[in-house]
């Protein structure tokens, strides 16, 4: 019987050191594919020990906080925090009065787990549990250094100590500057998710840097997450919304697997499926279907509505549809008692979403077949579906692709209908959507153009050629929509036939804004003239004589001048002075101080000047005076017109165009009518 117990004993010891040998070396495996960053696997090697084998509570109490640890790596900050507590129970109370400082034991251990502990709250958004976490490491390192004082401050154990506690006062500094950055937050009138909506956009937008910089230090935040959604919907930022939305579900692709056995209870997405199309790496925006109706399920239920929301106004169509089919097929398998409660506007949003694709592709239809009213109509009847039938007007302010897009598509329809200044609404509409958005500038330059508003259209031009210019010199074209609500048709998209369309209509903008200034000058000066004349020339009165006009321009000049007869024509030099200027011979177009002109300009047999024979004005450009010849000369050719006056019509049509087609005739002839201009 002793030999049978003595064997016994030796098997359990055998059995026992067995064991211990079985766990140090699976430890130490762990612990290598922790370092080259296996979590995962790592994780599972831990979950091992831990389940199949009944460990001593000062080992278990370390498998766990390793376990924390590749946890933490992953982003499973419940499950972290979750078995830092577990660890924390297992080590006793007394061993904080031991004199050994080891990482494996004692206060060192458990100040390393309080520590971990904190952070996994802290990232969650736990700032109050992880202050206390913090402070308890800190109390215990405290206690530890004054109940052994033998150790020397140059020991390993005292240094790793203090850097516990380093780390320990690392953690509450983030935890101060959280909580300013939430009293930012609720100073600018965001207390709870709900209040961005009724809020105004400045405060939102300023809300949301305080936000994003929270975020960083609890980015798992769930009331951070939801409050950060819902103020990129109250500024219409549906493109930033649903990328940040799918980043959410992108890192709950780095747990999966890894809840089974002791951590299946841990699981928050318990019955979601391993993810096969969506993959960490891979960039949001270009998700397929599949990918994001595995998002769907992966993202808090708070943000599965206006998640869906933004993928529909982004026009990813496609995409919603599949997410929602899934969403519904999910909830009615696994959740039946919210199907008919928290889900019920997941049939709203399927209708929505079929409703606005048939409307905008009836619309689309009505324009290509020219039927441009009703296409207007319809347009305007797709911006409503949004907000159920509440924007009746059409002109919405929800943002998103989806709307951009229609009011660029409305105002194309209201360019052929003539209908410019609704047109340049609904650009300008689409451009605060998406300020990049080239085919909606492009068209509100035409549209300034037609209505000759060229100071306008000018700017308009140059910006549009500026930013396609800009983005084809760029080495990242992509660039220019950092920041936008938007990443479309963008300046690095537009076609070379386009920009060289853009470039011709810049250069008659600014031709036709010189001869709008040349225009507007010469009717200035008619004008100013025709009231000088009707001022001086007066209708109700007789016509002044010569000598009465000579004697107005004399009383003009004042007392100093001299006149231009001093004699009155008695003068003893009277004689000579007229033989001398006989002899002298001026020139033609000089003429006696004070004395009006009394000839017609040389212009030709008619009466009327060459600018009056073609019907133009004196600032008509050469390409102007030759279409007015053309037009003119067609009009009165004797093979044409039949009349009596046809052909002296004609041949002075045609030499007015002699004098006139060259800049140089003209410049001659306009300053011979100056001289010999009839009042």
């Amino acid at each position: 019987e002793e030999a049978t117990t003595e064997e016994a004993s030796s098997k359990v010891a055998e059995d026992h050191s067995g064991l211990e040998a079985f766990i140090d070396s699976t430890r130490e495996d762990a612990r290598e594919l922790y370092q080259k960053e296996q979590y995962k696997e790592s994780i599972e090697k831990y979950t091992l020990l831990l389940d199949e084998y009944d460990c001593p509570d000062d080992v278990r109490a370390v498998l766990l906080g390793n376990r924390a640890a590749a946890l933490m790596m992953l982003n499973a900050y419940e499950a972290a925090g979750w078995d830092c507590a577990e660890a924390i129970k297992c080590i006793p109370d007394n061993d904080l009065l031991l004199s050994s400082l080891s990482s494996e034991c004692g206060p060192t251990l458990k100040a390393k787990l309080f520590v971990r502990m904190g952070r996994a709250y802290v990232r969650l958004g736990f700032v109050h549990e992880g202050l206390k976490a913090y402070n308890e490491a800190v109390e215990i390192i405290a206690a530890a250094l004054d109940l052994i004082p033998t150790f020397s401050e140059g020991d390993p154990d005292v240094m790793y100590l203090n850097q516990i506690k380093l780390d320990a006062d690392t953690g509450r500094t983030e935890i101060i500057r959280f909580n300013e950055y939430t009293q930012s937050i609720q100073d600018c009138g965001i207390k709870k998710p709900e209040d961005a909506a009724s809020n105004y956009r400045r405060k939102n937008l300023s809300a949301l840097s305080h936000i994003n910089a929270s975020l960083e230090i609890s980015p798992a935040s769930a009331t951070l997450q939801e409050t950060k959604i819902s103020v990129l919907a109250a500024v219409n930022r549906w493109r930033e919304l649903h990328l940040y939305c799918e980043s959410i579900a992108v890192e709950t692709v780095k747990f999966d697997g890894v809840f089974v056995k002791g951590l299946e209870n841990r699981n928050k997405l318990k019955n979601v499926p391993v993810a096969i199309h969506l993959k960490v790496g891979v960039k949001e925006s270009k998700l397929s279907s599949k990918a994001v109706s595995e998002a769907i399920l992966r993202i808090p239920e708070c943000l599965q509505k206006t998640y869906l929301r933004s993928l529909r106004l982004e026009e990813r169509s496609h995409q919603v549809l599949t997410a929602a089919s899934t969403l519904k097929e999910f909830v009615s398998a696994f959740l039946p008692s919210k199907q008919y409660t928290t889900y019920m506007w997941l049939d709203l949003e399927i209708q929505k979403i079929k409703r606005t694709n048939k409307m905008k592709e009836s619309a689309d239809n009505s324009f290509r077949n020219g039927n441009y009213v009703k296409a207007v109509d319809q347009y305007t009847k797709c911006f409503a579906i949004d907000t159920d039938g509440s924007q009746s007007t059409g002109n919405s302010t929800v943002g998103g692709r989806l709307n951009a897009v229609l009011h660029c598509n409305r105002a194309a329809a209201y360019m052929v209908l003539s209908r410019y200044r609704e047109a340049i609404s609904d650009c300008s509409a689409a451009l605060r959507v998406h300020p990049q958005y080239m085919k909606a500038l492009l068209r509100r330059c035409r549209c300034y153009v037609r209505l000759k508003r060229y100071d306008e259209a000018q700017p308009e031009y140059e910006r549009y050629i500026g930013m396609v210019e800009k983005a084809r010199r760029s080495e990242n074209p992509d660039s220019a929509f950092e920041g936008s609500a938007c990443a479309f048709d963008g300046p690095a998209k537009v076609r070379s036939e386009d920009l060289k369309a853009a470039r011709e209509e810049l250069k008659d903008v600014i031709y036709a804004k010189i001869n709008e200034k040349r225009s507007a000058a010469a009717e200035a000066a008619e004008k100013s003239r025709r009231e000088w004349y009707n001022s001086t020339f007066s209708q109700s009165s007789k016509p002044k004589t010569a000598e009465q006009r000579r004697n107005d321009w004399y009383n003009q000049q004042g007392d100093s001048s001299r006149r231009w007869d001093s004699f009155n024509g008695k003068g003893a030099n009277r004689k000579a002075s007229g033989e001398q200027r006989k002899e002298s011979q001026p020139r033609p177009e000089s003429r006696r101080r004070g004395e009006m002109p009394q000839q017609e300009p040389s212009v030709g047999p008619s009466s009327k000047c060459h600018y009056e024979v073609l019907g133009i004005s004196k600032t008509a450009s050469e390409a102007e005076v030759k279409k007015a010849y053309k037009r003119a000369a067609l009009k009165y050719h004797p093979d044409k017109n039949k009349g009596d006056e046809a052909g002296d019509m004609f041949r002075r049509v045609k030499e007015a165009y002699d004098v006139l087609k060259s800049p140089e005739g003209k410049r001659n002839y306009d300053r011979e009518s100056r001289w010999n201009r009839t009042y």
